[in-house]
Formats: structure tokens, C-alpha cells, sequence
């Protein structure tokens, strides 16, 4: 499970998730055949009109802790606009 808070961070998790992936894969699971189900969530400030949401990241093509062509899914949608996880 990867968390971030939307602008207050380095690279945008969005954005290098087969590196991260590839990361926790290696140091955490080297003995997996497949990369390790990852689950992403966005932090976004009070009152935001983004919405914060539990997301499944799929990877359709995968070398050792390479992970490839990455595929979203919405898990849930958090209605709390402070983002508690409320779901």
C-alpha cells in the first residue's frame, strides 16, 4: 500500500509506480515469480475538489522487479472530505 499527500512529496507516486513497485518487489518479495499487489491512494487537502480514492494498480507485462504498462482500477471512493478512509 503506497500513501501520499498530493504536493507535499517527491515524485508523484502516479507517476513512477513501476519503479516503486519494482523497489518494494526486490527488497520485500525477491523470491515472487509476479510483482506484489499495489494499491495507491491520494492524499488531497481539506475542501479539495479532488476526491481521495483506494486505487488497485494491475501490470500487464513484468521482467524480475521490472514491472510494465501499469493499469488503474478504483477500489473505492472516500466521501469524507478530510480524508479518513470513510468509504
Amino acid at each position: 500500500m503506497a500513501t501520499q499527500i498530493a504536493g507535499a512529496e517527491g515524485m508523484v507516486l502516479l507517476n513512477a509506480v513501476e519503479r516503486f513497485a519494482g523497489a518494494v518487489w526486490e527488497q520485500h518479495c525477491p523470491a515472487e515469480d509476479q510483482p506484489p499487489v499495489w494499491v495507491e491512494r491520494q492524499l488531497w487537502p481539506e475542501r479539495s475538489p479532488q476526491e481521495t480514492r483506494f486505487r488497485r494498480v494491475v501490470f500487464a507485462e513484468a521482467d524480475r522487479y521490472r514491472p510494465r504498462d501499469p493499469r488503474w482500477s478504483v477500489i473505492s471512493h472516500c466521501r469524507d472530505p478530510g480524508g479518513r478512509g470513510d468509504h
